[in-house]
């Protein structure tokens, strides 16, 4: 295989950080993630713009009371914004569409805010911290993309069914957020296991494919995934995804029956032109894909 997973094990936490730093960047909502005392770990271009940070170390062990004030919340805010994210992380359970009003002022209107929260769990399946991302409901740009993202999809009956096959736990939360805000129903796994167990022919209609799995290969669930699909009339479209040239790659996906690859990290603008190409039909280019036909 040419393939192979974008870390090695001497891979530093600086690099794994640098990296998915970038991954996060490409979220046009305030994300940020903590650790499991609820310290600073890091945090994307718009979460830093707003809080005027660079680095996590300005504010590692109360990045919350400056939170709070970025967004117009009241002091006290702080500690029921550490109480619920520390909550997700005892836990280990998800908390999505949670609203955070600031109240309006004398200056400035009301302001919605709509906060997921999502536990980071490591490959031996312990929670090792929180990532979340926070929405403004009242930002107009937001509002213009939903708006032109539902005209055009009001002429389409489906909604996406996509499973997203990745082995890291912060890249899984992300392809799964970017693909749940382009309204798709969306299974997210980081085993080779679990998506043998998840997929079924007509179950899906695009698997995005992380092609170097730790426990597995990308290639060989392909194949798996399209021996099941044999004598139906079902054909799930399936990206691969990779950490080197996609180039590199083209002719293996095309071997395995992929429809195409492209790099990581997936930006929100590719995987929307992956819903509208390949599930929508309305031939429009995919920047970054590497087409495979067969």
């Amino acid at each position: 295989m040419k393939n192979r997973p974008y870390f090695t094990n001497n891979a530093s936490e600086q690099e794994i950080h640098s990296y998915y730093t970038k991954i996060l960047s490409f979220m046009p909502y305030l994300v940020y993630w903590v650790d499991e005392q609820c310290s600073l770990q890091g945090f994307n271009a718009k979460f830093g713009e707003l809080l005027e940070m660079y680095s996590p170390e300005e504010c590692a062990y109360d990045p919350y009371s400056k939170l709070t004030k970025a967004l117009g919340l009241s002091k006290s805010y702080a500690e029921s914004l550490k109480l619920d994210d520390m909550a997700v992380i005892f836990s280990g359970k998800p908390k999505h569409n949670l609203e955070i009003i600031s109240p309006k002022s004398k200056n400035n209107p009301e302001i919605k805010y709509t906060c997921n929260r999502d536990p980071i769990i490591d490959k031996t399946g312990k929670v090792i911290g929180a990532v979340i991302v926070i929405m403004n409901k009242n930002d107009l740009v937001t509002e213009k993309l939903i708006q032109v993202e539902t005209k055009d999809r009001t002429k389409n009956t489906i909604k996406p069914r996509v499973l997203v096959v990745e082995d890291n736990a912060t890249a899984l939360k992300v392809e799964e957020s970017i693909f749940k805000a382009l309204n798709c129903i969306v299974d997210s796994v980081s085993t080779g296991n679990e998506a043998l167990n998840l997929f079924k022919p007509g179950k899906y209609n695009l698997v995005m494919m992380d092609i170097g799995l730790e426990d597995s290969s990308g290639y060989f669930l392909c194949r798996k995934f399209r021996k099941m699909e044999e004598n139906t009339d079902f054909h799930a479209v399936i990206i691969a995804l990779t950490s080197f040239k996609p180039e590199d790659v083209k002719d293996d996906c095309k071997y395995y029956n992929m429809e195409g690859v492209v790099g990581k990290p997936l930006e929100q603008d590719q995987a929307d032109q992956i819903i509208q190409h390949y599930i929508y039909n309305n031939g429009n280019a995919i920047n970054g894909l590497n087409v495979s036909t067969f």
